[in-house]
């Protein structure tokens, strides 16, 4: 049941399960006559209730009913799950203790809850009488859910409805099958087959004109891309695009040196502001140029920073309020 449940509504790990109730679930029947198990919760990591969540609807997700695998259908493990509990049991628990022998018995379970402690390591037990070495937790079954969905290219935001994420936490269960990983390789090694089921298509025509409107026009058709490197990589193309990527470079070098002088100029601005807070001309007039440098982010106006501070200086040496060194 722990692992029915896991599964099919992603939940986390065991104190979501130690909250869960029988007041979480209910049965309904879809329009086609299926049954579905409907999952509310009263209380997550991303619903609390009250004040701070009265704008959240509490997450509601479904599984529906697997008539042609009954042993993994979540519906039919939930009405045999309760019809072998017994009737007289704690209501704000969910998960009871089995009994020791039970499969002559019409009731399974105890009146006793699981506890919190045992909850928390049910997939690490499960896996580890099944031989399989790793480290698996509870939350394991939510990131299996997630992975299983992302494979099967479900929406983001079906995904999100059955697990009930909010944040982009969804997307570190974003992890690519094996085939997905192969699928790349081959389509980066330009594999015929793989890359005639991918999206832009250029035409073998466009590639190896020397004209380029026929080249233009060709890009238009719907002629798969073509498997031969040699005729869709411009080698005459290899020099200049070198020379932009290390013009590129270079500009980008110039823009941390720019980045670094502009937090200099701001640190300086902060430490100006606070020596002269005495003199309102003075205070006015270089926030004045500290706010054309932020607007600006220019490093070249540390020369009229400069100027300014030596022009400010002398004016407030001329008032006798301070004296400046030269090298202020």
């Amino acid at each position: 049941m722990f692992w029915t449940i896991g599964i099919n509504f992603g939940l986390r790990g065991g104190q979501e399960h130690r909250d869960l109730c029988m007041e979480n679930f209910r049965l309904e029947t879809a329009d086609n006559g299926e049954h579905v198990l409907v999952n509310r919760e009263t209380v997550s990591k991303t619903y609390r209730g009250g004040l701070d969540h009265r704008n959240i609807e509490p997450h509601m997700a479904r599984a529906f009913e697997n008539r042609q695998q009954p042993d993994k259908c979540p519906v039919h493990i939930f009405k045999t799950y309760i019809q072998k509990l017994p009737l007289e049991r704690a209501k704000e628990a969910f998960y009871f203790q089995p009994l020791a022998c039970y499969r002559d018995k019409p009731i399974w379970f105890s009146k006793q809850p699981v506890g919190k402690n045992k909850l928390e390591v049910v997939v690490k037990t499960v896996m580890g009488k099944a031989g399989i070495d790793g480290f698996y937790t509870n939350h394991s079954l939510r990131a299996t859910t997630a992975t299983l969905l992302f494979n099967a290219n479900i929406p983001e935001q079906l995904i999100r409805e059955q697990t009930g994420h909010r944040s982009n936490a969804l997307w570190s269960y974003s992890r690519p099958s094996e085939p997905q990983k192969r699928k790349m390789s081959e389509i980066l090694q330009l594999n015929e087959d793989s890359c005639t089921s991918i999206g832009p298509t250029v035409s073998k025509q466009a590639t190896t004109s020397s004209s380029p409107t026929a080249a233009k026009q060709a890009t238009n058709t719907n002629v798969p891309i073509v498997s031969n490197p040699a005729t869709t990589i411009n080698a005459e193309s290899v020099p200049s695009n070198l020379q932009r990527l290390k013009s590129a470079e270079e500009k980008l070098t110039k823009l941390r040196e720019q980045t670094l002088h502009i937090k200099q100029f701001s640190s300086d601005i902060q430490v100006f502001l606070g020596t002269y807070q005495g003199n309102k001309s003075i205070v006015s007039e270089t926030k004045s140029i500290k706010e054309t440098i932020d607007a600006s982010k220019d490093y070249e106006l540390k020369v009229d920073l400069n100027s300014l501070i030596t022009k400010l200086s002398k004016e407030v040496q001329d008032f006798g309020q301070i004296k400046v060194s030269e090298n202020s």
